[in-house]
């Protein structure tokens, strides 16, 4: 009876978290990923990179409140990164977009 118990309370504390991990998720996705650095900021445009990318995108009004040389928590939404801010989200429209590949020393061949 007791293994019954102990079976049914695991059974039921991982349902529990499959059950928050999928409602969300949408909110666990952003702390899983590093964030961007902000490499330069020249209104109406800024300059962000990421691991192999980086990113030219327009912050028109907005270019004040980003700092160079610090991270900020984005998701790419297709064209536009997202960033959240005290429960807003600022969109950010993506004008070019730099994917870098890393090379081996002295080539492939």
């Amino acid at each position: 009876m007791r293994r019954i118990a102990l079976w049914g309370t695991i059974v039921l504390l991982g349902g529990v978290c499959l059950w928050l991990l999928a409602a969300h998720s949408n909110d666990l996705l952003p702390i899983l990923q590093p964030g961007l650095l902000v490499l330069e900021v020249r209104s109406p445009t800024m300059i962000l990179e990421q691991t192999n990318r980086r990113y030219t995108v327009s912050c028109e009004t907005r270019c004040g409140i980003f700092v160079t040389g610090k991270k900020y928590p984005m998701r790419k939404r297709g064209s536009i990164l997202e960033y959240r801010r005290k429960g807003e989200t600022i969109t950010l429209p993506i004008l070019q977009e730099q994917i870098f590949f890393p090379t081996q020393p002295g080539g492939l061949g």
